[in-house]
């Protein structure tokens, strides 16, 4: 933003509420949000954990514990 203040004395009201308008507006602070569906990130986070469990799960086979064997 860019704010003009003039010299004159005459003009001191309007310069003085231009600056505190500035002053409000750079200490405007926006946190950006990425936009998702709701099913999509429920989707998502359970590909995530389906992954985690057969992670687990190849560890587990991997130490020679004997368990369910999955098709």
């Amino acid at each position: 933003m860019c704010a003009n203040a003039g010299p004159a004395d005459w003009n001191y009201d309007e310069t003085l509420s231009t600056l505190r308008y500035a002053n409000r507006a750079r200490n405007i602070k926006n946190k950006p949000k990425v936009n998702e569906d709701p099913k999509e990130a429920m989707l998502k986070e359970y590909q995530e954990e389906i992954n985690r469990h057969r992670e687990q799960l190849a560890a587990t086979k991997g130490k020679g514990s004997k368990g369910l064997e999955l098709a």
